[in-house]
């Protein structure tokens, strides 16, 4: 039988820093993450200046990046002279009793921190961000779970969800955008706010802000929207916010996460309750209450029903008093009227701000 003929290649030279070109270079980066070549790559009096580069231009790249979408965003003397649409409202003669609220898309009545509950702040930071007072303006662990849920689900809607980022995604961005660019923009914005505002400021702008569904904005229209049994008719504007109890704050905190979902008019009613429960379940694991009130604040479904409880008048003018029917309506049309006249022909009008607007408002 013939002797097989075998060819031996001879053993391949090892990649050492002097091998030129790219070829070269592609082929000791492949070389480096195999298990012969990690430490003689990356941990090399060579290769720690290889990774010192490879950072700096990381850097360098993330700075451009920001750079760039920077000269989209607001600067901070814009941010604090931003004015929130706000609710009309119509006062009498002397100013002191309040008639009636018209609101376009969005209804909303700003009110100081201190109005709020503190049953209430506890029982948004309790569900939408519990470390709001440890942390800076972003969490990077929210970042680390977003991007894996993004990355699990292959979409970008997943966010960091601080309090603070959702006040600039509501207030300063759009938030039917879910795009990377927003996301960044979101995260500088979130940076710039912190460095402006308390956390105080920045929950009681957050409260004032966030979209309860119904068209109501901001806790104050929330509760007046849900909760008008809390309305103090003794206020000269008719507060209600300031009267919310712990059933009733657990299940407006309960609505933010899904203002349409989570609805009390929508189809979605036992998921409203569910969380509800949630949320005060968490109030009591974070120390804001004890379990006989966590329990004792659980509604459900029946509670739901109950007028005494949730409003279930949905009759934009149901609380409108006859006497005043006329001039709730003819006022808008004659305010409106005098609003464009001065800003055709004297440039007065600003928005959110119209000169003489009290006084019209107020001469019934």
């Amino acid at each position: 039988m013939p002797k097989r003929h075998v060819v031996r290649r001879p053993p391949a030279a090892p990649l050492t820093d002097n091998t030129t070109g790219w070829n070269g270079r592609w082929a000791r980066f492949r070389h480096g993450f195999t298990p012969s070549g990690i430490k003689a790559y990356w941990f090399s009096r060579a290769g720690l200046k290889r990774v010192g580069l490879m950072a700096g231009a990381g850097v360098f790249f993330i700075f451009l990046v920001f750079l760039w979408y920077a000269k989209d965003l607001p600067t901070p003397g814009k941010i604090n002279a931003r004015v929130t649409a706000q609710t009309t409202k119509f006062y009498d003669a002397s100013e002191q009793h309040l008639i009636y609220e018209v609101y376009g898309d969005q209804n909303r009545s700003i009110i100081s921190f201190e109005e709020i509950p503190a049953v209430a702040k506890q029982a948004a930071i309790a569900i939408e961000d519990k470390d709001f007072y440890d942390h800076g303006s972003f969490s990077v662990w929210g970042y680390v779970r977003a991007a894996y849920e993004n990355y699990r689900n292959s979409n970008t809607r997943q966010g960091g969800s601080t309090i603070t980022q959702q006040y600039v995604k509501n207030a300063l961005l759009d938030p039917t955008d879910h795009s990377y660019g927003r996301k960044i923009k979101e995260l500088m914005l979130s940076v710039l706010i912190g460095q402006f505002y308390s956390k105080n400021d920045i929950l009681a702008l957050y409260l004032n802000e966030i979209p309860y569904g119904n068209q109501a904005y901001g806790i104050e229209s929330a509760c007046k929207t849900f909760f008008p049994m809390n309305i103090d008719q003794q206020d000269k504007d008719k507060r209600c916010a300031k009267n919310l109890k712990l059933d009733q704050s657990a299940l407006l905190a309960a609505i933010l996460n899904g203002p349409s979902y989570f609805s009390p008019y929508g189809n979605h009613p036992q998921e409203l309750i569910d969380r509800q429960h949630i949320v005060l379940g968490l109030m009591y694991e974070q120390g804001y209450i004890s379990q006989a009130e966590a329990d004792g604040a659980m509604w459900t479904m029946a509670d739901l029903r109950n007028p005494d409880k949730l409003n279930q008048e949905r009759n934009l003018y149901a609380n409108l008093d006859p006497r005043m029917a006329h001039f709730v309506f003819v006022c808008p049309r004659e305010i409106g009227a005098k609003i464009r006249y001065s800003h055709r022909h004297r440039g007065r009008a600003q928005s959110g701000h119209y000169p003489g607007l009290r006084q019209a408002n107020s001469g019934v």
